[in-house]
Order: C-alpha cells, then structure tokens, then sequence
C-alpha cells in the first residue's frame, strides 16, 4: 500500500506537508472503517440471538397450536417461548377488546356508572355443540346478545334472525 501511495503523492506533485495531511486523512478513515465494521458485527450477532430464541418458540400442546391457528393467530404475535391454550386466549380476549375499542362497539368501563350488572350467560356455541357457560361481557355491534371474548369476535354466526323480530 505504500508504493501506491508514493506513486499517487509523485503522479500529483504533492508536497510535504501534503503527504502528512494524506497519511492522516487515511489512518482516520481506516479507524473509523474499523469501528463501523466492529459496530455492524455487534449489531448482527444480536439479531442473531434474536432470531434463535424465536426459532426455539414452540406450542406445549398441540390443542394450543390447533386453537392459535383456528384464530388467525402465528407464533409471532407471542413473546413466551413455551406457547400454551391459556396464552392463545389471552391473546384471543386482548385483540377482542383492542378492535372493539377502535371501533367503539362497547363502552370503557370508567365511564358506565350507576348501571346494575346482570349475569348474563354467553349466547355462543363450544366446539361440541353446546351452549357456552361463560359470561357474556361484550354485545358487538349489531348483535341482539351478549356474548364472551371467545364469541364475540365471531358473533354473527350465532346470531339468528327470528320472525317476531
């Protein structure tokens, strides 16, 4: 590297205190070539670790990965490693409440007051046929019923349209 540098200061006449000014300008570019590249190996070696923890994500069931999969929901939208049905239905009941809130289908709770709370039982269907035992917490818009977080998101296949209606 130093004869192409003698060869480039002798083709261009530089002087003396040219050459100085030329090594310097070099050196700080080779350090700082160096910490950026340093800095670069950091910054992939964290990714890295990154991406093995999430390739070590797995459901403990699979009821959990069935259950994920019937709602749209990937391995992704979770943090824990260990993925189990209890995770799914938080996730379910945490984007339930999220869109219903966007869209302003049920009030906040701060501001109903003064209301008596009934029990009202969800008017839902388990995978079974049954009639679900949860409580109904939440009436979409456009539903006659109440239903729970599980079958709210998905209440118009619930709701049937009666004649006396």
């Amino acid at each position: 590297m130093t004869s192409s540098l003698a060869n480039f200061i002798t083709k261009y006449n530089i002087d003396a205190e040219g050459e100085e000014e030329l090594i310097l300008l070099l050196n700080e570019s080779l350090k700082n070539i160096n910490l950026e590249s340093t800095e670069l190996k950091e910054i992939k070696t964290e990714t890295k670790t990154e991406i093995k923890v999430k390739s070590n994500q797995r459901y403990k069931s699979r009821k959990a990965e069935e259950f994920a999969k019937e709602h749209g929901l990937n391995m992704e939208d979770f943090e824990e490693i260990e993925i189990s049905k209890k995770d799914v239905e938080r996730k379910i009941k945490e984007r339930t409440q999220e869109s219903l809130q966007e869209t302003k289908m049920i009030k906040p709770v701060d501001t109903i007051k003064n209301v008596k709370k009934e029990r009202v039982i969800c008017s839902g269907l388990n995978k079974r046929g049954e009639a679900c035992k949860a409580v109904g917490t939440v009436k979409p818009e456009g539903a006659k019923r109440m239903y729970c977080y599980r079958h709210a998101e998905d209440f118009a296949l619930y709701e049937i349209e009666d004649e006396d209606d």
